[in-house]
């Protein structure tokens, strides 16, 4: 029997497919599971479902999809909505080469802090003495 060829599309995690559909979508409120396993079929000649259910259930979990209960439409969250930023490497130029030579800078010390000292108040309390009462004349 002849060996399987090997397939021409890579395979995508299903993470990544359930972002693309989400994405696609025109729906502000996101995709239901029927939609999503429609996309699938479309997209991946060999859909599992248990597959599908899993990575919605792992995309929940880790923050990368928003769903409020099992059978609630799977949305993308905020964080997920936003392009990845790409790191670019800088090379190495000839004077970065030439600083990196240098010997470190001696450490300086913290300046002492002087201990707080608190003073209370003394407040005195003024009394005043009751009035002597005036008897009255008959």
């Amino acid at each position: 029997m002849p060996a399987k060829a090997a397939s021409a599309v890579p395979k995508k995690p299903y993470k990544d497919v359930i972002v693309e559909a989400l994405k696609d979508s025109k729906s502000r409120t996101g995709l239901s599971r029927q939609a999503l396993k429609k996309y699938f079929t479309e997209k991946l000649p060999e859909f599992s479902n248990s597959h599908l259910n899993a990575a919605i259930k792992n995309g929940v979990s880790a923050g990368l999809f928003d769903q409020k209960s099992p059978s609630a439409k799977v949305k993308l969250t905020a964080a997920a909505k936003k392009p990845a930023a790409k790191k670019v490497a800088k090379k190495p130029t000839a004077t970065a080469a030439k600083k990196v030579t240098k010997k470190p800078a001696a450490k300086k010390a913290a300046p002492k802090k002087k201990p707080v000292t608190t003073t209370k108040k003394v407040v005195k309390k003024v009394t005043k003495k009751p009035a002597a009462k005036k008897t009255a004349k008959k």
